[in-house]
């Protein structure tokens, strides 16, 4: 092996270890120190984040009849799956996936920041249940995050008798197997 190879394997190897110190927080901060700006060149490739996700966001809808009656949940189809052997290689739903997860966390976190002092934002506890309360959601009901859910569930097929409908973002915990809701939407009229 000639001087050139030996070089250029040497560096890799230094920037491998290098990038591998710099995954660390500890590692990061040394190197921030005896690197000073130049450490911002050295990638920073966390595989686990500090705070996981620890959820599954499932979207459900209903639609109100125009006597007034409200139908059941149902699911919206096709974006999430079970997890399979090979979803790590073929996962056709991920980007769907991927979005209802960063909306959901977008609305629950803006919906909090918005009503942390108000009483009206939360599920109130009565005889051992949940009761969902619609809250007056202001500027969320514009932002694109609340739209896309909402015109994602207004284009699925509704019996001819729908008058309105509303959607739901459930929060799933698979440690505990239990469904809680996250986000509730004003009903609202469906196009003919």
């Amino acid at each position: 092996m000639d001087w050139v190879s030996a070089s250029i394997i040497s560096i890799l190897l230094l920037w491998l270890g290098v990038t591998v110190v710099n995954a660390t927080t500890a590692g990061s901060e040394l190197l921030s120190k005896r690197m000073g700006p130049l450490h911002t060149l050295v990638p920073k490739w966390n595989f686990f984040s500090p705070y996981p996700g620890r959820y599954d966001y499932h979207l459900v809808y209903r639609d109100r009849y125009v006597d007034g009656s409200v139908t059941n949940w149902q699911q919206v189809s096709g974006i999430n799956r079970s997890p399979g052997p090979f979803r790590w290689i073929w996962n056709p739903h991920l980007y769907r996936s991927k979005a209802l997860f960063d909306i959901a966390e977008n609305l629950s976190t803006n919906a909090s920041q918005q009503y942390a002092n108000t009483s009206d934002a939360d599920a109130i506890e009565e005889g051992g249940g949940l009761e969902l309360r619609s809250v007056d959601l202001g500027h969320l009901e514009l932002s694109v995050l609340y739209l896309t859910l909402l015109r994602y569930v207004t284009r699925r097929e509704h019996s001819p008798l729908s008058e309105s409908t509303q959607f739901l973002i459930l929060q799933h915990s698979r440690v505990s197997d239990r469904y809680e809701p996250l986000f509730l939407s004003h009903f609202h009229e469906l196009e003919r």
